[in-house]
């Protein structure tokens, strides 16, 4: 080892411990910083916001004694919603992330990632038992319980592995949760039961009970950070990770190339047909727009950039770089008027979707994601001012979580 390097493992060794250092200052972040802000600024922006958030969504199960995300705290609580297995992986990675922004406080952010996990033990999916049940409602006596036939819901079983990795790495697995076995035993339920043969992802559990929707694929489950994770967990099967993260690459190249017509804008569901990947054409699981661009995909950028801003892997960067420019464009260099929603297939590519003309941080947010890897300055700043000065009781659950990831992940304080 050449003398430098051990001074600066020396260093790092030092800063860690005084609790000074994080997993982020060897982050290999590649994307744009606020022109106005200092880094220090920066972090003190997301400790603020963190703090709201937490006041505003996240709330405690006396049953199980865990927490969760509370996703209906903005609105009336009409189906008597008490959250999903989306918003408890987006918390969960919250809370490890912030344990890292916010070292001096990485005991408080880890007493409640542990709750975090007491609520997703107690709350199963009724198909493959490492998985979460998709969704949590209060019975008459307001216990939180699950929904009848429990399924899961993809990219909350990926988000909770993933975070369960970083959670391994910045605290270790040596407590009362074994965090990496975890991951390890949600890795591998995935890989067995949640992989196509043609290497896309399926969009829950509840296509190996029923049959359906097995030719369905969520874009927004294209979280590529995580699948590299588990790549490195499951070195066995790499070659299984491998196939997934090609095919991910395939669909995007397909429907930007196909249907996007430079637009970058990518449908929420995606179907595997003979003849190849085609946007959804009329309602297939949620929506008659399926196959647009609506409130799953506005996290794609988001789901593909967290990966991109922080590897020199540079093959999405194309389909980040489209959807920044365009986004420019169409906005005017005001991210205000960017649509909650858009045509790709059921109508003329990049119009408006009817009713969307308001705004939402959940198309908003992700922007400064995109703009990042783009490397435009000015339109990164726009889009970060809107989001910071954005007060938290104009959005609601989705759009306000999407803000703390965003803020989080399109600054360079990302856990790597």
């Amino acid at each position: 080892m050449k003398s430098y390097d051990k001074i600066r493992i020396g260093v790092i060794i030092m800063l860690m411990s005084i609790g000074l250092c994080s997993c982020s200052l060897l982050s290999p972040y590649r994307g744009l910083r606020p022109s106005d802000y200092s880094k220090k600024e920066v972090k003190n922006e997301i400790i603020k916001f963190y703090k709201e958030w937490n006041d505003t969504y996240i709330r405690k199960d006396d049953t199980s004694g865990g927490k969760y995300v509370y996703w209906k705290a903005d609105s009336v609580n009409r189906d008597n919603t008490a959250t999903v297995s989306e918003a408890h992986g987006f918390g969960m990675l919250i809370l490890v992330n912030m344990a890292n922004i916010d070292n001096k406080n990485s005991d408080i952010y880890k007493e409640d990632y542990d709750d975090f996990i007491r609520f997703y033990n107690r709350h199963r999916s009724s198909i493959i038992n490492e998985f979460m049940c998709w969704q949590m409602i209060f019975s008459d006596d307001g216990e939180i319980i699950n929904i009848d036939n429990a399924s899961s819901a993809t990219d909350g079983d990926i988000d909770i592995a993933y975070s369960l990795i970083l959670a391994d790495e910045l605290w270790g697995s040596d407590g009362e949760f074994d965090y990496i076995s975890m991951a390890g035993e949600i890795i591998k339920a995935f890989r067995i039961n949640m992989v196509s043969e043609g290497k896309y992802i399926f969009v829950g559990d509840s296509i190996l009970k029923y049959s359906k929707h097995s030719d369905l694929i969520r874009s927004s489950d294209f979280i590529l950070d995580a699948l590299y994770k588990f790549k490195e967990i499951d070195k066995d099967n790499e070659d299984v990770w491998d196939g997934i993260i090609e095919e991910i690459g395939n669909i995007l190249n397909a429907i930007t190339t196909d249907y996007s017509e430079n637009t970058g804008l990518i449908p929420d569901f995606i179907l595997s047909t003979p003849k190849g990947y085609t946007p959804a054409l009329g309602k297939k699981l949620e929506t008659e727009n399926d196959g647009d661009f609506g409130y799953n995909a506005c996290r794609t950028p988001y789901r593909i950039g967290s990966f991109s801003l922080y590897d020199k892997d540079d093959q999405y960067d194309y389909y980040l770089k489209a959807y920044s420019k365009w986004t420019k464009e169409t906005t005017k260099i005001n991210p205000g008027k960017l649509n909650a929603g858009y045509y790709i297939i059921n109508g003329p590519v990049g119009t408006p979707l009817p009713n969307s003309d308001y705004e939402s941080l959940a198309f908003i947010a992700p922007l400064l994601i995109s703009a990042s890897l783009d490397k435009d300055q000015d339109w990164y700043d726009a889009i970060y001012e809107y989001i910071v000065n954005r007060d938290i009781k104009d959005d609601g659950y989705y759009g306000n979580t999407l803000k703390m990831l965003v803020l989080i992940v399109g600054t360079g304080n990302k856990i790597y």
